[in-house]
């Protein structure tokens, strides 16, 4: 990989320099650091052109150790959406991942050990995909790789371990039906 912003890079260096500068005084303070630590971060801030304001939290604790007199701090928070989306990058990456690493038990039958009667918002929509007949309730066993499976079958099989065939593989667990 390379990097393909330089201005994001050269802003995030600058960000750290800061960080690092705020670090060492704190440092200082408690006998950790020399006084020569804290400046030649001073020294290298001025030479990258950069100062503690440069960072958008310094501004709101100065202002807040002032109007209290205490130490104060404060931190950047990434917006909700920014986060949401990251996460569902990964999320999406991560369900690939997961769908090719199980998708090669499809079709096979495989031994669960049936662990609970799925109540869960969708069983009952699941439970007719699969074909459940009279007095078959959706289960969720686990397969020794420890990927879920949900399938039709009786309450009376919690606890046991059955074969179960693989029908769908949907990424994170199949549906199946007992053999």
């Amino acid at each position: 990989n390379c990097i393909v912003d330089d201005d994001a890079a050269c802003f995030a260096s600058r960000q750290e320099i800061i960080r690092r500068y705020y670090t060492a005084l704190g440092d200082q303070k408690k006998g950790k650091v020399a006084d020569d630590e804290v400046f030649k971060l001073e020294m290298l801030m001025k030479k990258a052109g950069v100062r503690p304001e440069d960072r958008a939290v310094v501004a709101p604790a100065l202002a807040r150790a002032e109007q209290t007199q205490a130490p104060a701090a404060a931190m950047e928070q990434v917006p909700g959406e920014q986060v949401k989306a990251c996460f569902d990058r990964v999320l999406t990456a991560v369900q690939e991942m997961a769908r090719e690493k199980v998708k090669k038990y499809t079709g096979q039958v495989m031994e669960v050990l049936v662990e609970e009667i799925n109540d869960g918002p969708n069983a009952a929509e699941t439970l007719e995909t699969l074909g459940g007949e009279g007095g078959e309730v959706l289960l969720t066993g686990r397969m020794s790789n420890n990927t879920l499976v949900h399938f039709p079958g009786q309450p009376s099989l919690v606890g046991q371990l059955i074969d179960v065939k693989l029908l769908v593989c949907q990424g994170f667990y199949y549906l199946g039906r007992r053999q």
